[in-house]
C-alpha cells in the first residue's frame, strides 16, 4: 500500500525491555505479522465508496468462519484466514488485484505509528480503581462506606444523574487508540516489529497499525 494509506494488522506477542547505546533501559512491545491478501476490491459504482477487503492472521478451516466470509474467500480463490478487515482508499486508480499479497514496506526505525486495539478487560470495578477516586475516612463514624463514590445527584432540580457521571461498572475491554508510537526495531525476515513503549491489548490479541495519524478509524474489522 502507498504511504498515504498504509495500515496493517499485527499480533501482539508481549512486552520486554532492551538497552540502548546509552545503557538506558527501554520498555518495548514485540509484534508479529503475516501476509495481507486482497480478498475484494470495493468501488463507487457497486458499494458507494472505494476500499480494500484484506485478509490476514492464521489460516483456518472453512467450518471455522461464517458463510458470508467463506463465500468471499472462495470467490477470490484465496485461503480462509482468521482476520478480515477493510481499508478505505484515497484514490481508486491505485493498481490492486484480487488475490495479490500486499507488501508491508515504508517502515523504518523511528517511524511514528498509531496503534489501535482492545484494552484488557478488568471486569466490574468501583470508582476508586476505575477512576482513582479518593477513599472516604477510615474512622470517625464511617461504617462500611470507605470506597463508595458518595453522592451522585442533586436536589429536586434537576432531579436526575447527569449522563457521563463516573460510576462503578465495566473496566477495560474497550477500543483504545494511542498515537506517536515509534518503531524501535524491525526484523523483516521473521516478520517482527518492535515498538517503543506499551500499546493496548493482551498478549495474543491483534492490533491495527497505521502511519497516518488520526486516520486509523478508516480500518473496520469484519470478524
Amino acid at each position: 500500500m502507498n504511504e498515504n494509506n498504509f495500515s496493517f494488522i499485527a499480533k501482539k506477542i508481549g512486552m520486554t525491555n532492551v538497552f540502548n547505546e546509552q545503557a538506558s533501559n527501554i520498555p518495548v512491545t514485540v509484534l508479529t505479522y503475516t501476509k495481507h491478501t486482497v480478498v475484494r476490491i470495493k468501488n463507487q459504482s457497486c458499494d458507494g465508496y472505494d476500499a480494500l477487503l484484506i485478509s490476514t492472521g492464521n489460516e483456518v478451516k472453512d467450518s471455522k468462519i461464517n458463510k458470508s466470509n467463506k463465500s468471499l474467500f472462495h470467490k477470490s480463490s484465496t485461503p480462509c484466514m482468521s482476520k478480515l478487515y477493510e481499508v478505505r482508499l484515497n484514490s481508486p486508480e491505485q493498481p490492486f488485484v484480487v488475490g495479490s499479497v500486499l507488501a508491508i514496506e515504508n517502515l523504518a526505525i523511528g517511524t511514528l505509528l498509531t496503534v489501535r486495539g482492545v484494552s484488557k478487560g478488568k471486569g466490574f470495578a468501583g470508582t476508586v480503581k476505575k477512576y482513582g477516586f479518593a477513599t472516604q475516612d477510615a474512622s470517625h463514624g464511617n461504617s462500611r462506606s470507605h470506597r463508595v463514590p458518595g453522592s451522585t445527584g442533586q436536589r429536586q432540580t434537576p432531579g436526575r444523574v447527569f449522563i457521563g457521571k463516573k460510576m462503578p461498572g465495566q473496566m477495560g475491554n474497550k477500543i483504545s487508540t494511542v498515537e506517536h508510537i515509534p518503531i524501535f526495531q524491525i526484523d523483516p525476515t521473521r516478520n517482527i516489529i518492535v515498538l517503543q513503549g506499551s500499546i493496548p491489548g493482551a498478549p495474543g490479541s491483534y492490533v491495527t497499525l497505521t502511519t497516518k495519524l488520526k486516520q486509523i478509524s478508516e480500518m473496520i474489522f469484519k470478524n
